[in-house]
């Protein structure tokens, strides 16, 4: 009978056990699932570009392309050393920018949004990588990728002189990677990584960026 009893008692424990752990199980599953949240959806339609805009040649800085800017456009050329080697780098001073820096937005109108355009040796796939992997870059996420181009966001990594994007969760860039027919060199054509840049502002640039003509 004692053995009856004692039998009776192992079933109703393990069962118990079983149950318990089942539950525990559940629970945690759940608090997975709570956990884990979805990035918020971004609206990444690209701006048509304004009535006024121009077609700009940027032969004056040494560049056989054109691109839709406004009629008043500063440019200039610069000198690129990184992991790739040293060679020019063009850039394109598209609009002006609020830093939130009341004065500096006062004297100066703002930040220059700028375009940059080099030479490549490397894909999209490979610039995405290194864009990932980088410590610099502050990257978040890929927000849109196409068969030559990436939009994404990293955190903001320019307060000091833009305190206007402190307070946001990620800012913006995109890169495009473009085979001129003319030069047969292709080209890195993107957003001024060491700015932050709200999305309305990336997709101001990503427009221009895309008008881009060879000579």
């Amino acid at each position: 009978m004692k053995k009856v009893i004692y039998l009776v008692v192992v079933v109703v424990l393990t069962a118990c056990g079983n149950r318990q752990s089942k539950e525990n199980k559940t629970e945690f599953k759940d608090t997975v699932k709570q956990v884990k949240k979805e990035e918020p959806k971004v609206d990444l339609t690209v701006p048509a570009i304004p009535a006024d805009y121009v077609k700009t040649s940027l032969t004056k800085i040494g560049f056989k392309a054109t691109m839709m800017t406004p009629k008043k456009v500063d440019m200039q050329k610069s000198e690129l050393d990184d992991n790739q080697g040293d060679r020019p780098e063009y850039i394109v001073n598209a609009f002006t920018i609020p830093t939130g820096d009341a004065e500096h937005d006062k004297t100066f109108g703002g930040l220059s949004a700028e375009v940059e355009l080099y030479t490549t040796q490397w894909d999209l796939k490979k610039h995405t990588d290194y864009i990932k992997t980088s410590v610099i870059s502050g990257f978040k996420r890929i927000l849109k990728q196409g068969a030559d181009y990436i939009m994404y966001s990293t955190q903001p990594n320019n307060t000091s002189f833009q305190p206007i994007r402190a307070k946001d969760s990620e800012v913006f860039h995109f890169l495009m990677i473009v085979k001129n027919d003319k030069d047969n060199k292709t080209y890195c054509v993107r957003s001024n990584d060491s700015f932050d840049f709200s999305r309305e502002e990336m997709l101001q640039l990503f427009a221009i960026a895309q008008t881009i003509e060879w000579k």
